[in-house]
């Protein structure tokens, strides 16, 4: 009964219905839009695949679009990674995916939309426009829409709010043209099966990746610095590579970590000389300390595809 009577739901049911009538406009551009989004806040791997989707079209023209949450950018603007505050002004993931793919050009803004709007003002000579988390912003139309969900996360994480993390219901798939279960590694056919359970009265088309933390550290004890959503996780994928968790130090999602807290951290850092301290590139973009940015060792996440899905996503999405 609590489900049927949250106003959230409802709430977001009205929205979609208006769209889906047509009572409410979406803006339409002639250039493809694809979107990398998800049902649910925190990290579901979108900014991976994102690098993956524009480095598998590393020949086409590609604008990528972020919102700059939690940063200082008040209109739409192309991310300037020479500005010293890049980060705090346009934020992480927009300054990490132009620091990653510097072939395409990346754009944040407050509003997905405007920001859309601004870039091809700016700019019309674009093949493809990616938009990082745009399932939910339906006032820009998109060509297609890539739903990533997170399959190490427990079942309670995918219920609506209050009660979950869901922003959208899992019916809202029926808008999707492609649903990837992130993060199976290690995860059993039982597990897997529950989520499939739950996706395919609205989307078949579903595929799996898996994420591979790759380190390269002669040391194996780590002292392990994060501010992402699903720590816990990349915490776990270190010890099953072989590494060994002696300290951890864990931030919230999207931390911007300010000068006095990397004093800190060097400061442990310095305690814990015989650990090996390693970071996110998402966490370790923020870093500006010198000293601390030579110490710490790079955490890279890679996606592992199979010929299938490669296939699958191919057809669905890229042709």
């Amino acid at each position: 009964m609590i489900g049927r009577l949250n106003p959230y739901s409802i709430f977001i049911d009205f929205k979609n219905y208006f769209y889906d009538q047509k009572i409410l406009k979406q803006i339409q551009t002639k250039i493809k839009i694809i979107s990398i989004g998800n049902l649910n806040t925190g990290g579901s791997g979108k900014t991976p695949m994102i690098q993956f989707l524009a480095e598998a079209l590393n020949d086409q023209k590609i604008l990528i679009v972020c919102k700059s949450y939690k940063a200082l950018l008040k209109k739409p603007s192309h991310v300037d990674l020479t500005n010293a505050n890049a980060v705090a002004i346009f934020g992480d993931e927009a300054c990490l995916l132009q620091k990653l793919l510097p072939h395409c050009q990346v754009w944040s803004g407050p509003d997905k939309t405007d920001t859309v709007t601004a870039a091809l003002s700016a700019n019309q000579n674009y093949d493809v426009v990616f938009i990082d988390d745009g399932f939910s912003h339906r006032k820009l139309f998109r060509h297609r829409d890539i739903i990533l969900v997170d399959a190490s996360r427990k079942p309670s994480h995918y219920q609506l709010f209050p009660l979950g993390q869901m922003r959208e219901s899992w019916k809202t798939l029926t808008r999707s043209d492609l649903v990837i279960l992130t993060k199976t590694e290690g995860l059993t056919e039982e597990r897997k099966k529950c989520f499939y359970q739950k996706i395919n009265p609205y989307q078949k088309n579903v595929i799996e990746v898996q994420f591979k933390s790759n380190l390269e550290s002669e040391k194996k004890d780590l002292f392990l610095i994060t501010g992402i959503a699903n720590p816990e996780k990349l915490k776990a994928d270190l010890q099953h590579a072989g590494f060994s968790i002696q300290n951890e130090k864990f931030y919230a999602d999207h931390f911007a970590f300010p000068d006095s807290e990397q004093v800190w951290l060097l400061n442990e850092i310095e305690k814990n000389k015989h650990l090996q301290p390693v970071m996110t590139a998402k966490d370790l973009i923020k870093i500006t300390n010198p000293e601390l940015i030579g110490q710490i060792k790079l955490i890279d996440l890679k996606i592992k595809f199979t010929d299938q899905a490669r296939k699958i996503l191919n057809e669905k999405i890229l042709s």
